[in-house]
């Protein structure tokens, strides 16, 4: 088995002293004993960089001292050693990372509560407020004024395209399996590729396993979404010209700090088993999609429910063992609901037991009347609250933005008499 695949908890240019969980590693490894439960610390408080912190107990418990720095950095080469560093001070920064890690979550369930009017929701939330240390600075920007909100990933994980969702799961963090579920032909796969080309504007890299789409035609959508501030490089990306189209490829090239690097059936087989592969070196693994994965033997997941959950137990062992999220875009039935502001069940996913299961979060997504409204339901969020979301969907200039309800209801009521109009 590979090194686990590190995930930062800082953005690509953040400073490692920033970081706490950088600290207080740093600090145990230069006192030769890393015994974090002697300053009260254990794994639950921290947001990253979990597989260093993992390797390291390990150690201590086998040779009874912590690792050479060097050992650690070979292992670890992404982890950023900061020296010097004060243990007991490390430890009470990152407790205090870990409360007002809490207190967001909770303020997000309260503020969830509160729209629906659960008053015993909004009340517990209020009392894990209430526990968190006066002093602990929670929130680095107001998270109430959109313009001034900060939408980077509470939980150290991977950043959302959406704020809406981002502030509901804190971001994607190392061990989260997710699935995002939709009829054929409502944009799953749009999603999919924008929450790619979302990363990799920002530094990460994406692995996009493609089984039904070759890779050229989902490297086009996520050069799109890239240029998507660019009228004119997403006119030459769409021109006939190959000239032009390799001319503004180069220059998304140039100004990405990040990449997405898409595999499809022409690269490997497309079974459970071989993924590890596709995933090593990466941040994410899209996987689109789920019901079109093999077994180990070669079937597909679609043959019989009993597959998908082999299948689904497959990819929450990978996710562990490899420390990496997957992120899973699932077919629904046909049969699902179409009602104009409601999005599907998690039962309407095919072999949806497993996936309901197993996804760590599960999103479902419809476009009323095939209009040009997304509506995003959370169905499952294993930090808490369910949260519902609308965006934009115009693929034809790459406008997948997120909207207000209102604005969003009112579109669909736009898209809904046009339907009409249109049968």
């Amino acid at each position: 088995m590979p090194d686990p695949v590190p995930l930062f908890a800082r953005k690509p240019d953040q400073d490692p002293v920033e970081v706490p969980e950088v600290l207080f590693i740093s600090a145990l490894l230069d006192t030769g004993a890393f015994t974090p439960d002697a300053y009260g610390i254990d794994e639950s408080k921290l947001a990253a960089y979990t597989p260093v912190y993992a390797f390291c107990l390990a150690h201590q418990q086998v040779a009874g001292a912590s690792p050479d720095l060097d050992l650690v950095q070979r292992r670890h080469p992404d982890f950023p050693y900061v020296p010097r560093v004060n243990v007991s001070w490390a430890a009470r920064e990152l407790i205090t990372a870990a409360y007002a890690r809490a207190a967001r979550r909770a303020t997000s369930k309260g503020l969830q509560a509160l729209n629906v009017g659960d008053v015993t929701g909004f009340a517990d939330a209020i009392a894990t407020v209430a526990q968190v240390p006066i002093g602990t600075t929670v929130f680095g920007r107001s998270s109430l004024a959109p313009e001034n909100a900060d939408h980077s990933a509470p939980r150290g994980g991977l950043p959302l395209p959406w704020a809406t969702f981002e502030r509901a799961v804190g971001g994607i963090t190392p061990t989260d399996l997710v699935f995002i579920a939709a009829r054929p032909g409502v944009g799953k796969t749009y999603s999919g590729t924008g929450i790619a080309a979302h990363l990799a504007a920002r530094g990460y890299t994406v692995r996009y396993v493609s089984i039904e789409m070759s890779a050229w035609m989902i490297n086009r959508r996520v050069n799109l979404h890239l240029a998507a501030d660019d009228p004119g490089l997403q006119a030459m990306l769409r021109s006939a010209d190959a000239g032009q189209r390799l001319e503004a490829i180069a220059e998304l090239s140039q100004r990405t700090p990040g990449k997405v690097e898409t595999i499809d059936p022409s690269d490997m087989a497309m079974t459970v088993s071989n993924l590890p592969q596709a995933a090593h070196g990466a941040h994410l693994l899209v996987v689109d999609h789920v019901g079109l994965l093999k077994n180990r033997k070669g079937m597909r997941a679609t043959e019989d429910w009993r597959l998908m959950a082999e299948i689904s137990n497959t990819l929450v062992e990978q996710k562990l063992a490899y420390k990496i999220p997957i992120l899973g875009l699932v077919q629904v039935n046909r049969g699902g609901e179409t009602k104009s502001l409601i999005a599907p069940k998690m039962s309407a996913m095919r072999q949806s037991q497993a996936l309901e299961e197993d996804g760590d979060i599960v999103v479902t997504q419809a476009r009323p009347n095939d209009g040009s409204v997304m509506v995003h339901q959370l169905r499952k969020n294993r930090e808490g609250a369910v949260a519902k979301w609308y965006t934009r969907f115009q693929p034809e200039v790459m406008n997948f933005a997120e909207v207000p309800p209102e604005q969003a209801k009112a579109q669909i009521d736009i898209d809904t008499d046009a339907f009409a109009d249109w049968q």
